[in-house]
């Protein structure tokens, strides 16, 4: 370990004439521009000597960022500079790894020279320290129990229902579509008994023929990639248990009659593996980062001490955010409030730090906490999978995380048209509250039964259409499939005498047999071609046996989408077995005053749409 203040020379300059900010975490903006050596930093990046006090760093190599459509050549002048070879097996797109040469070592040449001497090339954009990362988690005795942070009934002295509420959404869950979650961590045990089944498989990559078929940069990564060893081997190294125990609280397979069930039943692992091996730094974290979000994950969870965060990484949170997925990170076991990695969320909303909640609906002991902490989720005590198809309990903000990056999973599979934060807002506008947790993290703990609650379960289009009054002049079921693409289902109105002109139709939904569904929305675009004409909406109640009024509106003119949802208790118009929804659309143009009589009209219906909502 070197400590940030022993400088040594930079350039033949003392190091009293270094100017640095140690301490506190901070970033380079406008206002606050500090020097190192003669040279100043680039606006708005980070200052790498402005680290927490303690961090440890590599003392053999840096990270360097060029600025874009920098030329190859150019960045091996910097390096040799300096005195530094670009690492070819850590080379990224975005930025490359510089190794401290023998020669230039034996010459006094140190990290913190070398980060100084390359700040002076206008073509670096950042020249900074790798800094190391660890697991924050706390090893326990094995103690195998319960999973009560998912389902709390009081065992061990709990709190009945200090617990996420998994099983009450479970059922509503269980056949959505799949999400990816990356696991950036130590490796996980892929072919434990509770994990083998949940890998993300890359659909680009075939298995072990030693060739990149995807042409993303990684030669036969099927299930992820390791990057603190730089291959496809995700496997955990001996004596390391930290990754598969997260990426069983994420998604152990559920309903397999082993073991133990992760919060999410349709989510797809991937493995990262960025610590152990050749070691754990903030550099392999920033290259994980960027491969999950370029290969289909939407949340990446995360459970390593970041305090130390640097430029490139945060940059890598940023491209994230872009590609719209979401951060997950620990908030820390040094009991400790506003810890400097919480800085992180300044920079960046697709960012959620969380903290740690015990059985008895605490925080626990160990958990940071802070302004910027957004919420706690069980973590003391936590039971999950082992290497080598074993179970343990262990305890740590490592073991919430993956709590919190599972209900994420699962929100974002049942609302894909969703961003980022409009997903971590779901979660975070309805945890709950206990006393114990608010006082310090005013969030809460997360709940995924609340989560859901009143989020789309399912979404099923027409399956079958039926003229009730009105005869069929073009169009298909299939015509109320897509919004706004001009292909209608088409009735004809008829005149019924002294009472106008009038068009209807039915529509049958597939929705299942389902009991979790509290409210049903219905989605309709459409117009008439004559006056405004009122349209009366009606669902078939299978319990009275009778046609149901829900809503009433006006169409007329050019395409008009409105949408309503049903009363509680939908589960009414939900027949069984397998009849699905039925519904009804009724319009009239009424007979006018004193006798006028309306002109026909076509009813066209552009899209119909029906989405069920969980309770």
């Amino acid at each position: 370990m070197r400590d940030i203040k022993s400088l040594g020379f930079v350039r033949g300059l003392a190091a009293t004439a270094v100017v640095v900010l140690l301490g506190t975490q901070a970033f380079a903006q406008s206002t606050f521009v500090k020097t190192v050596g003669q040279v100043q930093l680039r606006p708005g990046v980070m200052n790498p000597f402005a680290l927490p006090a303690g961090t440890q760093y590599a003392s053999d190599h840096v990270v360097v960022g060029f600025y874009a459509n920098t030329h190859y050549a150019t960045m091996q002048y910097a390096a040799n500079q300096v005195g530094l070879t670009i690492r070819q097996a850590n080379r990224y797109d975005r930025f490359v790894i510089m190794d401290i040469t023998p020669e230039a070592e034996s010459m006094g040449m140190t990290v913190e020279k070398a980060v100084a001497r390359l700040l002076e090339n206008p073509a670096i954009r950042f020249a900074e320290f790798d800094t190391k990362i660890t697991p924050d988690f706390i090893p326990d005795d094995t103690l195998f129990g319960q999973q009560w942070g998912m389902h709390n009934t009081g065992q061990s002295g709990g709190t009945a229902d200090a617990d996420i509420d998994a099983p009450e959404a479970w059922d509503v869950i269980m056949t959505h579509p799949e999400v990816v979650v990356g696991v950036c961590d130590d490796g996980f045990d892929y072919n434990h008994e509770d994990l083998m089944n949940v890998m993300w498989s890359n659909p680009g990559e075939i298995p072990n023929n030693n060739i990149d078929d995807d042409a993303n940069g990684f030669i036969d990564d099927t299930n992820g990639w390791d990057f603190s060893d730089g291959d496809k081997d995700i496997q955990p190294a001996p004596g390391d248990i930290h990754g598969t125990h997260v990426a069983g609280t994420v998604g152990a397979e559920m309903n397999n009659g082993k073991g133990v069930a992760g919060v999410g039943p349709n989510i797809r692992l991937m493995g990262l593996r960025m610590y152990g091996g050749a070691g754990g730094f903030m550099s392999s974290l920033t290259a994980a980062i960027d491969y999950g979000w370029e290969n289909g994950a939407t949340v990446l969870s995360v459970s390593y001490n970041i305090d130390g965060f640097t430029q490139a990484m945060a940059d890598a949170v940023g491209r994230a955010k872009a590609a719209d997925v979401v951060y997950c990170n620990s908030a820390g076991n040094n009991g400790q409030q506003n810890p400097p990695r919480q800085a992180l969320r300044q920079m960046h909303d697709n960012v959620v730090f969380v903290a740690s909640s015990t059985r008895n609906d605490t925080v626990s002991g160990f958990s940071n906490w802070g302004t910027l902490i957004e919420v706690a989720a069980p973590g003391s005590d936590i039971l999950s999978t082992f290497p080598n198809n074993n179970y343990a309990s262990i305890s740590g903000t490592s073991m919430a995380t993956p709590h919190m990056a599972g209900v994420i999973g699962v929100i974002r599979s049942l609302n894909p048209g969703k961003t980022a934060r409009e997903s971590l807002d779901i979660i975070l506008d309805v945890t709950d509250k206990p006393a114990g947790i608010v006082g310090k993290v005013p969030g809460g703990r997360v709940n995924l039964a609340n989560a859901i609650a009143g989020q789309v379960i399912g979404t099923s289009n027409v399956n079958n259409v039926v003229p009730v009054i009105g005869s069929n002049t073009g169009g298909n079921f299939y015509s109320f499939h897509v919004s706004g693409d001009s292909n209608s289902y088409d009735i004809l109105s008829v005149l019924v005498p002294d009472r106008g002109f009038y068009a209807a139709y039915d529509m049958t939904f597939v929705a299942g047999t389902t009991t979790d569904v509290e409210t049903m929305q219905l989605s309709l675009e459409g117009t008439t071609d004559g006056l405004p004409t009122a349209v009366y909406i009606y669902f078939f109640n299978y319990v009275t046996n009778a046609w149901e009024y829900q809503t009433s509106t006006n169409l007329g003119g050019p395409n008009t989408e409105f949408s309503f949802k049903t009363r509680k208790g939908a589960t009414d118009f939900i027949s069984s077995p397998g009849m699905g929804v039925k519904v009804r659309v009724f319009t009239i143009q009424s007979v006018r005053r004193r006798g006028g009589v309306p002109a026909p009209y076509t009813l066209k219906t552009d899209m119909a749409k029906l989405e069920l909502l969980g309770g």
